[in-house]
Parts: structure tokens; C-alpha cells; sequence
């Protein structure tokens, strides 16, 4: 019987070539979003229980450091209102309405009121204005949304009315330069119990990161696989002996 050696093939070679390093880079993604849902987590922990921080201008202020903490910001609502087109709740498509509010002393932030239903007709666009009385809003800073796929050539501000648009992505720069001034990263969520709110049953986070981390099992499975089928396959019998 002639002994098997190993003689790849090249299309099989070429194969492994551009599949396994993929595979692997897969797995590796899943477990980093694994590994940063966990630390968001925690960030947000470790805020929870912080005394509440009291707002009346941006300057100096590093909003990121107080990520899921409880805030009050001092000032008044502008009556540009956003729209954050395609946010489903309960197989039902609506605009997460974005409001942003002048804070007395100087700086905008958007504070998220809550989530509305588009309705049937979408040329026919929600009343979501709110008065700009002084007052004070209260709510937990977050990170802003994201949602949709950002394209080149897609008209991501569609302005609908004098002070109303609707946003396909949260591009917090761009929403600034309508303003006329520098956004933060972060947006304010709305509390329950606050005054000119929507739906704000908010998607809570947790930590868990078993899904992320099967997923990475999977593609780091298939990766092994495909190794395995390539040897398999490639250790052939010598046809001159």
C-alpha cells in the first residue's frame, strides 16, 4: 500500500488561505464585544449610586466619565426637534424623538424624550414640539443610538419642517453643525416620571456576554474544521510507488 503524503492542492490552499484567517478574526470580534459590553456594564454600576450631577453649562465637563449616571440639567428646550427614524418597539416602527435643550450658563446636549409610532403615512410627521420655559429635566446620561446602515449617497438629515427633521443616524457632529455648535457624545434619557416625554422604556443593559462569547465558539469551531478538512483532504497516496 503506498504510504499518504501531504500534497495540497491549490485551490483547496487558496480556500483555507482566505477563509481561515477570516474565521478567526470573527471570533476574536465576538469575544472584544463580549469583553466591552462587560465593561460598559460596570461603568455603568459604579455610576448608579453616584450623587446626582447638576448641569447648567457644558464647559470643562467630562460627560463621558458619568455614563448611566442620574443628572438634572438647568436651562430650556430649543424647538429643533430630531427624529430617529426606524426604532421598533413591540414590531411596531417609530422615531425616537431627540430634543435639544440650551443649558442657562452655555452648551446644548440632546435630551432623548422617548419613542413615538411613525403611523401609516410617513409624509405626515408626528407634533412632538415642547415649550422653551426655563425648567429643569432629569434623566441618566448614555451613550447616543445607533441604528441603520450609514451610506455615502443616503440623505442622512431630512429636514420635514421649519424646526423638525428626521435623522436615519445619530451623526451627533452633523446635528451640531444644524445648531451651530459642538454636541457632546452623550445624550440625556429622559426620566420616567419627567414632564414632555414619550415611550421611555428604555433597553436596559446587562452584562451578559455568554451569546457573544458562544458565538466565538462557533466561528473558532469552524475555523478548526476547516483545518481538519484541509489536511483530510490533502494527504494523498503516493502514485509512484
Amino acid at each position: 500500500m503506498s504510504p499518504r503524503r501531504f500534497r495540497p492542492g491549490v485551490a483547496s490552499t487558496v480556500v483555507v488561505i482566505l477563509l481561515f484567517p477570516t474565521l478567526l478574526s470573527l471570533g476574536f470580534w465576538q469575544l472584544d464585544r463580549a469583553a466591552q459590553k462587560k465593561a460598559l456594564h460596570e461603568e455603568l454600576e459604579a455610576q448608579r449610586d453616584a450623587p446626582i450631577l447638576v448641569l447648567d453649562w457644558l464647559e470643562g465637563t467630562a460627560l463621558e466619565e458619568n455614563i448611566g449616571r442620574a443628572t438634572k440639567l438647568q436651562g430650556r428646550y430649543r424647538q429643533t426637534q430630531f427624529l430617529l427614524d426606524n426604532r421598533v418597539r413591540n414590531r411596531v416602527t417609530g422615531y425616537d424623538v431627540f430634543t435639544p435643550f440650551e443649558l442657562e450658563k452655555g452648551g446644548i446636549i440632546l435630551v432623548a424624550r422617548g419613542w413615538i409610532p411613525a403611523g401609516d403615512d410617513r409624509s405626515r410627521m408626528p407634533k412632538v414640539q415642547v415649550d422653551g420655559k426655563p425648567r429643569r429635566v432629569e434623566g441618566r446620561l448614555g451613550r447616543a443610538p445607533s441604528t441603520g446602515i450609514r451610506l455615502a449617497n443616503q440623505q442622512m438629515i431630512e429636514q420635514t419642517d421649519e424646526t423638525l427633521y428626521r435623522v436615519q443616524h445619530l451623526d451627533l457632529l452633523a446635528l451640531g453643525d444644524r445648531l451651530q455648535t459642538i454636541l457632546p457624545e452623550v445624550v440625556l434619557f429622559l426620566g420616567a416620571d419627567a414632564e414632555n416625554g414619550y415611550d421611555r422604556n428604555w433597553p436596559v443593559l446587562n452584562a451578559q456576554t455568554g451569546k457573544h462569547e458562544a458565538y466565538a465558539a462557533q466561528w473558532f469551531a469552524m475555523a478548526g474544521v476547516l483545518l481538519l478538512l484541509y489536511f483530510k483532504i490533502n494527504f494523498r497516496r503516493d502514485a509512484s510507488k
